[in-house]
């Protein structure tokens, strides 16, 4: 038999957060939590690859929890992680330029994400929630900069 077993995670999630109104307050903490748990992943030359506010789950307290390590990846000493065609994983949304453009990148692609995730929080509306189909922030000003 095999089981995987976690912690219980009752506070919701950051998305959720963002959709009831956080204040600006809640958000800085929030991402500054999400900061460090990037930090020490980075620290570690570990690539998260899919920060976004549904991967962000708030225990009981309120305190945030990185969760879906699931495309994690370590880092060489002096490796970058290729995009080539097809090899792009996480989510568009929250895709950087670098990602985007099918180009190299490295841990600067989670600070990216967790970038959008503030922007999201400090407009208090998701950016799942604002009907963007193009890839990552992009698309709220230039449409196809990263194609």
């Amino acid at each position: 038999m095999f089981a995987v077993v976690t912690e219980l995670l009752t506070g919701g999630s950051f998305l959720d957060r963002i959709r009831k109104g956080a204040s600006q307050e809640e958000v800085a903490r929030l991402v500054a939590q999400v900061a460090s748990a990037l930090a020490y992943m980075h620290r570690l030359r570990m690539q998260h690859r899919d920060v976004k506010p549904d991967n962000v789950l708030l225990d009981e307290t309120g305190n945030t929890k990185l969760i879906d390590v699931g495309l994690a990846c370590t880092l060489g000493s002096k490796s970058r992680v290729s995009t080539k065609a097809g090899g792009i994983v996480g989510s568009n949304l929250y895709t950087s330029p670098e990602k985007g453009g099918c180009k190299s990148y490295d841990c600067k692609d989670d600070v990216w994400a967790l970038g959008c995730m503030l922007v999201s929080g400090v407009l208090s509306k998701p950016l799942e929630d604002m009907g963007l189909n193009a890839i990552g922030i992009f698309a709220l000003n230039r449409p196809g900069v990263a194609r």
